[in-house]
C-alpha cells in the first residue's frame, strides 16, 4: 500500500522535494520492513536531480536487503558530504551474493545508471557469507540555482 501511495503521488517523494536528502533516508529508515540505521553529517542541500539518484538508489539498495539478504539482516546507511562531493555508503549484513554472477540485475544496473546521470560512480562489492557492501560518489552535489 505504502508503494501504491508514492506512486500516486508521484515518483518524487514530497519528504526529499520539501525537506531533502537526509529527512528522505530518514523516512526510509522509519518505513523499512528490516533494521536500517542512518547516519547523515553535514550534508544540506543538492540539486534535485543528485538528491532523487542518491536516494532511489538507496530506497533500491534497503529493498534489495529486504529481499535477498536473509532473516535478521541489518543496514547501515551512511550520507556524509565533503566540499562539493557527497559519499553515500550502504552495509547489510546478509548473506552477501556472488557479485559477478548478478552484476547486470535490473536493480544493481539501475543503481549504476542513476548514479551515472548525474556523474557519480557506484562500488558493489558482496560475496556469499559476507554481506554487501555500496558506495556511491557524487562529484559535484551544489545545490541548483
Amino acid at each position: 500500500m505504502t508503494e501504491l501511495r508514492e506512486l500516486a503521488h508521484g515518483l518524487y517523494p514530497t519528504v526529499l522535494r520539501e525537506r531533502g536528502l537526509p529527512d528522505a533516508l530518514r523516512s526510509l529508515e522509519q518505513r523499512a520492513a528490516i533494521p536500517v540505521h542512518v547516519s547523515t553529517r553535514d550534508v544540506g542541500r543538492c540539486s534535485d536531480t543528485v538528491e532523487e539518484a542518491v536516494y532511489f538508489c538507496a530506497l533500491e539498495a534497503i529493498q534489495n536487503a529486504t529481499k535477498h539478504a536473509g532473516a535478521g539482516t541489518h543496514v547501515v546507511v551512511t550520507l556524509e558530504r565533503h566540499d562539493d562531493e557527497l559519499d553515500l555508503t550502504i552495509l547489510d549484513d546478509g548473506v552477501g551474493f556472488d557479485y559477478s554472477a548478478r552484476a547486470a540485475g535490473i536493480g544493481l544496473v539501475s543503481m549504476r545508471d542513476r548514479l551515472g546521470a548525474v556523474g557519480g560512480d557506484i562500488g558493489i562489492s558482496s560475496s556469499p557469507g559476507a554481506g554487501t557492501t555500496i558506495r556511491a560518489h557524487v562529484p559535484d552535489c551544489r545545490p541548483a540555482v
